[in-house]
């Protein structure tokens, strides 16, 4: 029988503005979670869900964002035939890095993503970093282009 060794990537990662440098640089945030959950535990924005306070956080929207975090193997996980990143949720536009390349590009969020990272992976240390691109900004590049 195959052993299965799990890695759970939930916890702290580092949130990036990848429009807006100034706003939510190197941010920790919990995964998992969003720009607005990371912005609340940070205290950087009033509860959406109280009062007006959901139409003061639209710009939030506009911008693109980046969040990542390191993660160490093993030899023994190295030596297997997959790895295999299994990922829930990831909030329509987004773009999979592991260790600087480009590995996978979403583009739905109600679907699971499950693929083997083994090529992209090495012994010791390694980063993945998922960036997610501006579902408003989205809609406006393809009004625009129509």
């Amino acid at each position: 029988m195959d052993t299965v060794n799990v890695i759970d990537l939930n916890g702290t990662w580092t949130l990036n503005n990848l429009t807006n440098t100034t706003r939510f640089h190197d941010m920790p945030v919990t995964i998992p979670g969003s720009i607005v959950t990371g912005a609340l535990e940070n205290n950087l924005i009033n509860h959406p869900c109280y009062g007006n306070n959901e139409d003061a956080i639209q710009y939030l929207f506009n911008d693109h964002y980046s969040f990542s975090r390191t993660f160490t193997l093993e030899t023994e996980v190295l030596m297997s035939e997959q790895i295999l990143l299994n990922c829930e949720g990831l909030d329509t536009l987004a773009t999979i890095f592991i260790n600087h390349t480009n590995v996978l590009e979403t583009d739905n969020m109600f679907r699971r993503y499950k693929f083997d990272i083994k090529p992209y992976v090495e012994l010791g240390e390694n980063i993945i970093e998922i960036q997610f691109y501006s579902p408003v900004q989205y809609l406006k590049e393809i009004k625009t282009a129509r």
